[in-house]
C-alpha cells in the first residue's frame, strides 16, 4: 500500500467530522489561514467532500479553430486518466476563467478510477446531471459555457492554489457546508486524531447544554465551547 493509499483510506473517518472541528484544530497547531473562499460552494444542499488532493491547474487560450480547441483538451483526457483511486481532485481554473473547467463527463470518469469528488475554482457546467451521480462537486460559479478552443489543462500533480489557499498535492481536503478546510499532508493524521477528539468532547458539551445547565460551567469543565 503506497502513502497516498493510506492517506485515502482515512476518508470514512473524515467524513464523519465537521469542517469546524478541523479548523479549529489547525489553528491550535499554528495551522491558521488553511480555510478555501467561501466563494467555493457545493451544487448538493448537504454536500461533503474529504480526501487526498489530486491537483491540476489551468488557464484559458484562445484556439484559432474547433480543431485546435480539440486538441487543447487532450491534457484534461490525460489528466482525467491517470487519477488515482481515492483522490479528490483539486483544481485551479484561473481567476478569469468563465467556462466550465469541469462537467458531468469528467465526473463519471472521475467517479469510475475511483474519485469521489473535486474542488473547481473555477466553474462548472452539467449540474444536473452530476446531482444525479454520487460525485460531490465544490466550485466557484455554474456555467453552460463550454472550454473546448477556450481553456485547457497546463499541469497536474503540482502545488496550486485553490480558493486562496496553497494545496500540495496529497495534502488533506475535507469540505462540508460551512466551508472547505486544507490539511497539510505531513499533519494529517495528527489533525484527524485530535478533530475526533475535539467531536467527542463537543458532544459531551452538547449534552451538558440540552440538560439546562450553564454555558460558563461547560466551558470551565470541558475547555470548548
Amino acid at each position: 500500500m503506497t502513502d497516498f493509499d493510506v492517506l485515502a483510506a482515512l476518508r470514512p473517518r473524515f467524513s464523519r467530522l465537521y469542517s469546524g472541528a478541523i479548523s479549529d484544530v489547525l489553528d491550535d497547531l499554528g495551522h491558521a489561514g488553511q480555510a478555501m473562499s467561501p466563494r467555493l460552494v457545493s451544487l448538493r444542499p448537504g454536500g461533503r467532500v474529504a480526501g487526498p488532493a489530486f491537483t491540476m491547474r489551468g488557464q484559458n487560450v484562445q484556439a484559432k479553430d474547433r480543431d485546435e480547441g480539440r486538441e487543447l483538451l487532450r491534457p484534461l483526457l490525460t489528466m482525467l486518466d491517470n487519477l488515482p483511486a481515492g483522490c479528490l481532485v483539486v483544481s485551479e481554473a484561473g481567476e478569469d476563467a468563465i467556462c466550465a473547467a469541469w462537467g458531468e463527463l469528467c465526473a463519471t470518469t472521475a467517479l469510475s478510477r475511483g474519485c469521489h469528488g473535486a474542488v473547481i475554482d473555477g466553474g462548472c457546467r452539467d449540474t444536473e446531471l452530476i446531482l444525479n451521480t454520487e460525485f460531490e462537486v465544490f466550485c466557484r460559479f455554474k456555467t453552460p459555457i463550454d472550454s473546448v478552443g477556450r481553456w485547457t489543462v497546463r499541469s497536474w500533480n503540482e502545488p496550486v492554489t485553490v480558493g486562496g489557499v496553497l494545496v500540495h498535492p496529497g495534502d488533506y481536503i475535507v469540505g462540508d457546508g460551512d466551508g472547505i478546510m486544507v490539511i497539510p499532508r505531513h499533519v494529517t493524521l495528527q489533525v484527524l486524531e485530535e478533530a475526533e477528539r475535539v467531536s467527542s468532547t463537543e458532544d459531551d458539551v452538547r449534552r451538558h447544554l440540552a440538560e439546562g445547565r450553564s454555558a460558563s460551567a461547560a466551558f470551565d469543565e470541558f475547555g470548548r465551547f
